[in-house]
């Protein structure tokens, strides 16, 4: 029933970008839980040097517990016994929450970005570079990209990227008149730049495991020529048990990047924005 309900359609990229939702508000709700915040001057834990109580402050404790018990030890044994784990009746609740959370249009904005993105960086299906397809132009092709042209569809990605834009307002002001944990002990312009490199970082981490899972089955002859810098990322990745080594690596920084970008956007108490 799992499977059925994931591989309908286009549930499976419903699905990821639900669980993406899903992850990310967790992850921001541990760290605001598990994120200490002991001033200078108070009692520290275990009395410990206000230099460790500084460390322990960044959340990246954390971070560790998150990353492991909540994610690798789950994953490994998901990936040990796929059918045993998928047959928890859980599973389907979460992936139905999953589908709503997609449904509601919150993120429709990324297909948004991904839909000029490709126009705008020259992106071409694979097809092209592997079995030698025609080139694509600007003009929309997928169905996805036809669906963005009608404008019922439209009206989802409207409202998406005015709440993308709101909130990025929302949180550049927060920053900027220091009512951040971040920009209350550093320059307002250090903890922005930190921001957007820790979301492009972030960007690049995930875009790359979803190439790295997607050219695993394929014949790298196929764009050695064409790609020769993804060949010696897939090369890297594909060798022995790197492939799950990243993926417990990469894991680690998500969590650890996500509890930094908190600590850099989140509004402190009582504060008043706008």
């Amino acid at each position: 029933a799992n499977c059925e309900l994931t591989f309908s359609g286009r549930n499976l990229q419903a699905f990821l970008i639900g669980r993406q939702i899903c992850v990310t508000i967790c992850m921001f709700v541990v760290a605001r839980i598990t994120t200490l915040d002991i001033a200078e001057g108070e009692d520290t834990i275990f009395g410990v040097s206000s230099g460790l109580q500084n460390f322990f402050n960044t959340g990246l404790l954390g971070a560790l517990i998150t990353t492991i018990v909540a994610s690798l030890a789950w994953r490994i044994i998901a990936s040990s016994f796929p059918l045993g784990f998928l047959s928890n009746p859980v599973i389907y609740i979460i992936m139905r929450l999953c589908l709503v959370l997609e449904l509601s249009g919150v993120c429709y904005s990324a297909w948004v970005l991904a839909r000029y993105q490709k126009p705008i960086l020259g992106f071409q299906l694979d097809e092209v570079y592997l079995e030698g397809a025609e080139k694509q132009g600007s003009s929309p092709v997928t169905k996805r990209d036809k669906d963005i042209d009608v404008t019922v569809t439209v009206i989802k990605y409207v409202y998406s990227m005015c709440l993308l834009i709101f909130s990025v307002i929302i949180v550049m002001s927060a920053i900027f008149t220091e009512q951040t944990k971040v920009s209350e002990e550093i320059h307002p312009l250090v903890a922005f730049f930190l921001f957007w490199l820790l979301l492009i970082w972030l960007a690049m981490i995930e875009g790359g495991q979803g190439c790295l899972v997607g050219l695993q089955p394929v014949d790298k002859s196929l764009y050695n020529v064409s790609h020769p810098t993804a060949l010696k990322s897939t090369t890297l990745a594909h060798k022995g048990d790197n492939m799950q080594r990243f993926i417990v690596g990469r894991q680690f920084l998500v969590v650890l990047l996500v509890f930094v970008i908190n600590m850099c956007g989140s509004a402190i108490a009582d504060a008043s924005v706008l």
